[in-house]
């Protein structure tokens, strides 16, 4: 029985573990680069996993994982970096105090009623 694969396979493992694993270093802390710089280096690899996917060598794959790796820090990045202009804001926390005085006696429950029959 033939098979009706076209002898290649693109699981989706090789876009979604790069990926996580570039947004688990940028959150533990552990790459301090601008956002332009991840960027630039998404592109390139990206662009030389383009290039390299028609020729017989198996760098496209290094190319790609390398790509997605930095796209997910860059997505941290830019998803999670406070503006500057931010601390100058006023906190958003407030202290608030209530004093019960007069409790409002709970009203009468209604007993219920038996459906008429039919």
């Amino acid at each position: 029985m033939a098979s009706s694969s076209l002898g290649h396979r693109a699981p989706l493992l090789w876009l979604v573990l790069p990926m996580a694993a570039g947004l688990a270093l940028a959150k533990a802390g552990h790459v301090d680069l601008a956002l332009t710089a991840t960027l630039g280096i998404t592109l390139l690899a990206s662009a030389g996993a383009c290039y390299f996917s028609s020729k017989p060598s198996r760098l496209w794959s290094i190319l790609l994982c390398l790509g997605m790796l930095f796209a997910g820090i860059s997505s941290y990045t830019l998803h999670r970096s406070v503006p500057p202009d931010w601390s100058a804001l006023p906190p958003r926390e407030a202290q608030l105090q209530l004093e019960v005085t007069a409790p409002t006696a709970a009203p009468t429950p209604i007993a219920p009623r038996a459906l008429p029959p039919s």
